[in-house]
């Protein structure tokens, strides 16, 4: 390359920089114009023209992007606040309408669309407790027209049934029970299940609110004894009656404390075996064996069970986050429960919602870790589709503030079921549920290891056998 050559090219190279050092500089430049212009844009009036305009339009994207920026800057108004609440709403981002509505009623100047708007926003977001909150702030003439049956004595009534079965005769009812020496075992299998529930609850105050349930439960068992490699059923009924008693307390925006008790009558005619020492004192039906038998006595069964809990939730914006526990006396034995709950709604809308919870349950000082997530989709107007699996070992287990209890004596180790809800324009909502279950029960076997002299020791050894149950229910809820 010639000296001249190198000259020019060394040129070139100097005014390409400059030229991006001046575009670039440019660039800044204009920025910081922008910058300033808008923020000279952004007096008070020149906001509550712009969101007066976009309001007007039902422009509610550009109406959110210059109300929160007019927040930023610290420009407030009870007009910003109404407008920007009420562009979330007509978006259905209700957990983002609720702390402006929420601003605008606390100025004292709030109207009543602005009340019925924050009313809905939070019964959509599911935040009962702060909706009737603002219900009773409203005039006599707007909570007729959102609930023209108000009444002073029952805030809601619910009731339903469901029907079950299982596959544990068909799988364990040839099982052998008294073992190689054919001495003496004994199961319970478990048949179908009907039951039905009903309840009513009362808002008495503004943050309190009183739930009432009664529930009833048929379950059918067969009671089998094998001894002498000769096996006896005995079938039965097992009757359950549960009463159940909640306490809801709002005590603040977003924070709500439930406190409950849950009582459970179980009472069965069944038979119970028991070795007698005397001869063979078993009935003739059950047949002779050799050395020392079982007798076999009709006998009735009464228990009386509870469980008492607790949960509290705080509401943060489109997540729920909640703490539970729970002391319970389930078939003769004592547990504790204490849980984690989480729930969001990714899409800043009620129609999709993820859910986990994590609960720790002890009992005998043996604990167990119980995950379920869950997850909600609505599609359409009025359906609402929501499924969930629950993971770890739930014996005498209770979960939704100790509402249902699961007291059958077997474990179950896999629980999964999904539900339909269809919400009918006269208050009236129903659910469709599916619940299936996979099982592992004990059964007894004994070995006799010693006898003379009218006296017999024997061996007691527990095995484990595994079903499945599958339930259907239907509830209805209606809201006063």
């Amino acid at each position: 390359m010639t000296p001249g050559k190198y000259s020019i090219f060394r040129m070139m190279i100097h005014l390409k920089r400059a030229y991006r050092s001046l575009g670039i500089t440019a660039f800044i430049s204009l920025l910081i114009c922008a910058s300033a212009i808008a923020q000279n844009e952004l007096t008070v009036e020149y906001v509550h023209e712009k969101t007066q305009e976009y309001f007007d339009n039902q422009e509610w994207n550009k109406l959110i992007r210059m109300g929160e920026r007019a927040l930023k800057n610290g420009i407030e108004s009870y007009l910003l606040r109404a407008r920007l609440g009420t562009a979330y709403f007509e978006l259905e981002e209700y957990a983002h309408a609720i702390p402006h509505f929420r601003k605008a009623v606390n100025t004292g100047y709030s109207d009543g669309i602005i009340k019925r708007n924050l009313y809905y926003s939070c019964m959509f977001m599911g935040r009962e407790e702060d909706a009737n909150d603002v219900f009773f702030d409203m005039s006599d003439s707007r909570q007729e027209s959102i609930k023209p049956l108000t009444n002073d004595f029952i805030y809601d009534l619910a009731g339903g049934g469901m029907i079950s079965g299982t596959n544990d005769l068909e799988r364990n009812g040839d099982l052998d029970l008294d073992g190689g020496s054919n001495e003496f075992g004994e199961q319970t299998l478990n048949g179908s299940e009907s039951g039905f529930g009903i309840g009513l609850s009362q808002l008495p105050l503004r943050w309190l609110k009183i739930s009432y349930a009664f529930g009833y439960l048929n379950s059918q068992r067969e009671k089998q004894y094998m001894f002498g490699d000769q096996r006896v059923s005995d079938k039965y009924n097992q009757k359950q009656g549960r009463l159940f008693n909640e306490f809801s307390f709002r005590a603040a925006q977003g924070l709500v404390i439930y406190a409950a008790g849950h009582y459970v009558k179980t009472s069965e005619n069944t038979t119970m075996a028991s070795f007698d020492n005397l001869g063979y004192t078993a009935s003739q039906s059950y047949g002779l064996i050799r050395g020392t038998i079982p007798s076999i006595r009709d006998t009735l069964i009464e228990q009386k069970d509870f469980v008492l809990s607790a949960t509290v939730y705080r509401w943060f914006s489109v997540f729920r986050a909640g703490i539970s526990g729970s002391f319970s006396y389930l078939n003769g034995e004592h547990q504790t429960q204490a849980g984690l709950s989480l729930q969001a709604f990714p899409q800043k809308k009620p129609d999709f919602f993820v859910s986990a919870t994590a609960t720790l349950h002890t009992q005998n000082s043996v604990s167990n870790l119980i995950i379920t997530p869950a997850l909600g989709y609505k599609f359409g107007e009025k359906f609402r589709l929501e499924g969930f699996g629950s993971f770890g070992r739930m014996g005498n287990y209770n979960e939704s503030n100790g509402f249902v209890i699961y007291n059958n004596p077997d474990v179950i180790k896999l629980k999964y079921g999904i539900s339909l809800q269809y919400d009918f324009l006269f208050n009236l909502t129903a659910a469709l549920s599916y619940t299936g279950q996979q099982r592992e029960k004990k059964y007894s076997t004994y070995t006799q290891t010693a006898s003379g002299k009218g006296t017999s020791a024997f061996t007691h050894v527990y095995s484990t056998a595994d079903y499945s149950a599958n339930s259907l229910s239907l509830f209805l809820r209606y809201s006063f």
